[in-house]
């Protein structure tokens, strides 16, 4: 990324994520912005310097993520689905709310994200206890 796009990048926040202390603090991140701001591209970024650590790292779409969940619960695999990201110590999960849709999708869909939320995060506290 260059200075010149107006992209108001914040040098030592972005060497604060370089240093991969939020994944050892245990804590989330968001980067939001306007389409083609670079979101995508920091967020592999942040992915690769995780690898470099020893960290483990996933990205994926968000609609694929939800089409994951809505498979696995079909065909009966939703707790292997669960372990399967679980296991990360960075996912990353993008193009999050880019895609319009009703309210009724936005409720369906909010339930399932924060059932798997609430899951990986159990399944994160329970491996971490073992």
């Amino acid at each position: 990324m260059t200075k010149k796009t107006k992209r108001k990048i914040n040098k030592v926040q972005i060497l604060s994520l370089a240093s991969m202390d939020f994944i050892r603090s245990r804590q989330n991140i968001i980067i939001n912005g306007k389409t083609g701001t670079g979101k995508t591209f920091l967020a592999e970024a942040l992915a690769i310097r995780a690898i470099q650590e020893g960290f483990s790292a996933y990205y994926i779409r968000t609609a694929t993520l939800l089409e994951e969940i809505n498979l696995s619960r079909i065909d009966g695999s939703y707790t292997n689905l669960i372990k399967r990201f679980a296991r990360y110590k960075l996912l990353i999960l993008d193009d999050f709310g880019i895609s319009p849709i009703t309210a009724d999708d936005a409720t369906y869909h909010y339930c399932k994200i924060r059932g798997l939320s609430y899951n990986l995060l159990f399944v994160r506290y329970v491996m971490k206890m073992v």
